[in-house]
């Protein structure tokens, strides 16, 4: 009898120790899944200095200012002022982005109180955006910005009618765009063809007077953000755009200021157009 019980007090500590150790291997941190961390598009800098802001002075055509704000090499929050070629509604509008980031996206919120909801695919590219009753949708290939469609919707006395605009790009084997294919809301047609310099594109900059044509006129924030593709190897020589009915296409050519590794000035229209760039 005494030999049982000391058998059956044996097997109770035996228990006993198996059920503290399983309960000391369930608090070890090393077997605690690790937390998931947020995304980090790949800037279109690359490994040089990061766009931080872009002004326009001069004669120039409808475009953007920026002012861009980074922080642990994600973009944060981004300054936008519209500029128009009519002195009269230049600086009329100004606003702003905030980025925040976690493992399933990026979350964006517009200074007018909205959210700007996107899509992402695996690249951290943009592919669907939706801001108010604007859609856009957006493909690439080869991580590059390839084709877009932006989808207007209003309403009026109780009827809604939707507008459509898109553009479709070409690009040659280095990557560099070379014509987009640009249909407005009107169904006009511009093709525009692009001239790719010898200057490489140490900053990922995009090139200057078709924001409109390339589908991210005042979200330009969002490209920086590395948030709409990979950039072109080199910067931009000249662009021609030809509107359906015009016999002639109009061409602007573009110079390049380059210092410290760093694109810094970008001049077109003889000079009258001075794009500045600081890092």
């Amino acid at each position: 009898m005494r030999n049982y019980k000391s058998l059956a007090i044996a097997l109770f500590s035996a228990l006993a120790a198996l059920i503290a150790l399983t309960a000391c291997h369930n608090d070890d941190p090393m077997l605690t899944p690790p937390a998931k961390l947020a995304i980090s598009p790949a800037l279109p800098s690359g490994g040089s200095a990061p766009l931080k802001s872009v002004r326009h002075n001069g004669n120039i055509d409808d475009c953007y200012d920026w002012t861009l704000n980074y922080s642990d090499n994600r973009l944060m929050n981004a300054s936008g002022t519209r500029r128009n070629s009519n002195a009269s509604d230049d600086y009329n509008y100004s606003y702003s982005l905030t980025l925040t980031y976690d493992s399933k996206g990026v979350h964006i919120s517009h200074s007018d109180g909205s959210t700007i909801s996107v899509a992402l695919d695996g690249e951290n590219h943009i592919t669907w955006m939706q801001y108010g009753a604007n859609t856009y949708t957006f493909s690439y290939a080869a991580g590059r910005l390839n084709s877009w469609q932006k989808t207007e919707t209003t309403t009026s006395l109780g009827q809604t009618a939707q507008y459509t605009s898109k553009g479709v790009f070409t690009r040659n084997a280095a990557g560099d765009l070379i014509a987009i294919l640009y249909t407005d809301t009107r169904g006009k047609v511009t093709q525009v063809t692009l001239t790719p310099s010898t200057l490489t594109n140490p900053n990922g900059l995009l090139p200057e007077t078709v924001g409109k044509e390339m589908g991210i006129d005042g979200f330009e924030a969002l490209y920086y953000a590395g948030l709409l593709g990979v950039p072109a190897p080199h910067l931009t020589q000249s662009i021609s755009k030809k509107i359906d009915g015009k016999e002639e296409a109009e061409t602007t050519d573009f110079s390049y200021s380059q210092r410290g590794g760093n694109t810094v000035l970008c001049t077109y229209k003889n000079g009258s157009v001075a794009v500045i760039y600081e890092y």
